[in-house]
């Protein structure tokens, strides 16, 4: 699953169907999105869709987990009887070494801030609250030999890709990140430093080659430190804060940090960060999901148990 809580989504239309299933069901990674510090309101078919789920157990395990404790705490106010744990992500595990933060730490060490290659996550040209923090983002591409990886919407991808791109939203685009050039501008600036990557292991291969990551898209800062390379989240709502808090990633408020962002806060921010902390949450996380997994008869993976070896 994914950010399905909330009154964007009603699961009773939406979601899985569930009505006349005689097998156990598992529900992965559900979690919240709302505004920040606001509570989400389900719609009256999400909270009967959860209830199904918590009748359809394989065990007396719980058979929800969630992105975190924001969204565990959401289910257990709406849905007493039904009981979910957190476990973040399934991407927080990718990496099979249990030392990953370490190594992480270990790098950030040998960063050299006056000779840094940084690459961004592209943002949301439409969320025109941030665009003043992705104007300092793309300012450190190219200051900093970056690179900018568009992972949505429709239109940065076609951009990047050299693909013909609707005009219109295009222009809302360009008005968003790039005011300062013309559309023919904007192309050639895509162009010469965006990236796409059509599969994980390319994106993990070619991250590797930078010093840091930094951007406001949770999968963004997910995957580069999944290759071991330190990341800063810029958190813009409850889901993305839910998560980097879960899973212990260095995170600051998109908002609030716009002020202090440069790659000397930033490489500070990574360096103060608590990478034992980082680990020891990981691998328990990990225990707790091959423990889920398990209690709902589904067989862990190789790649969980290598995690899991110490």
């Amino acid at each position: 699953m994914a950010n399905h809580l909330g009154e964007h989504v009603d699961l009773g239309v939406a979601g899985p169907r569930l009505n006349d299933l005689e097998v156990p069901v598992v529900v992965f990674g559900i979690g919240v999105q709302s505004k920040l510090d606001k509570e989400p309101m389900l719609p009256q078919g999400t909270k009967d869709w959860i209830e199904t789920v918590g009748k359809l157990k394989a065990s007396e395990a719980p058979n929800i987990s969630t992105r975190g404790h924001s969204s565990t705490l959401t289910i257990q106010r709406n849905n007493p009887s039904v009981a979910s744990i957190s476990l973040g992500c399934p991407s927080y595990l990718i990496n099979p070494n249990n030392n990953l933060g370490e190594r992480i730490a270990e790098r950030i060490k040998a960063i050299n801030v006056s000779d840094i290659n940084i690459a961004v996550s592209a943002g949301n040209p439409y969320k025109r609250e941030l665009n003043a923090v992705e104007h300092i983002l793309i300012r450190m591409v190219e200051e900093d030999n970056g690179v900018y990886i568009v992972q949505h919407p429709k239109v940065m991808l076609e951009i990047s890709l050299g693909y013909d791109a609707d005009k219109k939203a295009a222009e809302l685009a360009r008005k968003g990140f790039f005011p300062s050039l013309d559309s023919s501008d904007m192309t050639r600036w895509m162009r010469r430093y965006s990236r796409v990557y059509v599969s994980v292991s390319q994106w993990f291969t070619d991250i590797r080659r930078y010093d840091l990551h930094v951007g406001t898209r949770i999968h963004g800062s997910q995957a580069a430190i999944q290759a071991g390379v330190p990341s800063v989240c810029l958190y813009i709502d409850s889901r993305t804060k839910e998560l980097c808090t879960q899973m212990h990633i260095p995170h600051a408020s998109a908002l609030d940090f716009v002020d202090n962002l440069t790659p000397e806060n930033l490489i500070e921010l990574c360096r103060a960060w608590d990478w034992e902390e980082y680990d020891r949450r990981r691998v328990a996380t990990a225990a707790q999901t091959n423990s889920f997994l398990i209690g709902n008869q589904v067989t862990p993976s190789k790649h969980l148990a290598r995690l899991l070896q110490a």
